[in-house]
C-alpha cells in the first residue's frame, strides 16, 4: 500500500492557455464597439500588437496529483505467481481545458486526470526448465512428450 503526491507551479503552457494580450471581462461592457478594431486594439495591455504568440513557453500553469494504490503478491504452488494492483488517483490542473477567464485562475482549477481508477492483474508461470530441474516439452521423434527427472 503507497500514497503519493505530485505538484508543480510555473509550468510552461501554450497560447490556450496563456493569452497577455488579453481582453480584460470589464471590456464587454462595451459590446459592439469592440467589433471596431482600433477601439479594440486601444483596450488591450499591449496595443500595437493583434495577438501574441508564448510558444508553449510561458511560465504560468500550475497542478496537483494524490495517489493511492495497492498491491497483493502470491506465491502459489506450482510455479505460479499472482500478483493484483489498484490505483486510484485525482489530478487537477489549470491548463489542460484551455482558459475561459485569463485574469483569474483559480477559476480554471478543474479536474483533468481522464483515468482515475487502474486495476492489473499479472500472472507468472515458471515452466521449470533447465539443468536441475524437470524437463517438460522436449521433443521425441516426431511429438512432444512430457518427460520427468532428465
Amino acid at each position: 500500500m503507497g500514497a503519493s503526491y505530485a505538484g508543480g507551479r510555473n509550468l510552461l503552457v501554450n497560447n490556450n492557455a496563456a493569452d497577455l494580450n488579453a481582453l480584460g471581462l470589464d471590456a464587454l461592457a462595451y459590446r459592439d464597439a469592440l467589433n471596431d478594431e482600433a477601439f479594440n486594439r486601444s483596450l488591450r495591455p499591449y496595443p500595437q500588437y493583434k495577438s501574441l504568440n508564448v510558444g508553449g513557453a510561458y511560465p504560468l500553469g500550475r497542478y496537483r496529483r494524490e495517489a493511492v494504490s495497492l498491491s497483493l503478491e502470491k506465491r502459489a504452488a506450482a510455479g505460479l505467481d499472482v500478483s493484483f494492483r489498484y490505483d486510484l488517483s485525482k489530478q487537477r490542473d489549470d491548463y489542460a481545458a484551455g482558459r475561459q477567464n485569463y485574469f483569474n485562475r483559480d477559476n480554471e482549477w478543474s479536474l483533468s486526470f481522464t483515468s482515475p481508477q487502474r486495476v492489473g492483474l499479472t500472472y507468472v508461470y515458471n515452466c521449470r526448465l533447465g539443468k536441475g530441474r524437470h524437463a517438460w516439452l522436449f521433443r521425441t521423434g516426431g511429438g512432444i512428450s512430457s518427460m520427468a527427472g532428465r
